[in-house]
């Protein structure tokens, strides 16, 4: 879906999330569970930026996923490299460096659960952007979008030679 008002196009989550809005997650281990909608100051806390060819945090530190962990409902919290990531329309960039399935997912990253122009699961060391996938039941995100993604990154100086190699859909 183009919008006048946006850089990328952007795309709804899937119809099958819809009803995680009103307290309602899909999957039986965790239905009835309500996702978490970030305020627009938890938004921008976690919106990335770029200088010299680095990702920072939004407090000008160098971006790290090493500390990343996922959390499942039932299990004890995982270590791993990625985050979750989408990005918005306008091409803002923004991570979750430790989401929970049933509490806190993609849709959490993006307004009210809404539209994205990309999404997947972003590993960055030390600022130094390592690997991009399109890892997101929520979005179904294309290789388009994809595209879409690597080129923002590009657009700001970022260097994306073999990091989008990745693709699930």
């Amino acid at each position: 879906m183009q919008n006048q008002f946006f850089k990328w196009p952007v795309k709804k989550r899937s119809r099958e999330y819809d009803n995680e809005t009103i307290g309602h997650a899909r999957a039986p281990a965790i239905r009835g569970r309500k996702i978490d909608r970030l305020s627009n100051e938890q938004l921008k806390r976690r919106e990335l930026t770029f200088h010299n060819g680095r990702v920072f945090d939004s407090k000008g530190n160098r971006f790290d996923t090493r500390d990343s962990t996922e959390k499942m409902i039932g299990r004890p919290r995982v270590k791993t490299d990625k985050a979750n990531f989408i990005m918005t329309g306008n091409g803002k960039i923004r991570v979750d460096k430790h989401p929970t399935v049933g509490k806190r997912h993609h849709t959490s990253l993006a307004r009210k659960g809404g539209a994205v122009a990309g999404a997947g699961k972003i590993a960055v060391y030390n600022g130094h952007l390592v690997d991009v996938t399109d890892e997101s039941g929520h979005y179904k995100t294309t290789r388009k979008m994809m595209k879409n993604v690597e080129r923002q990154f590009k657009e700001n100086g970022i260097n994306t030679t073999g990091k989008f190699t990745r693709f699930f859909s």
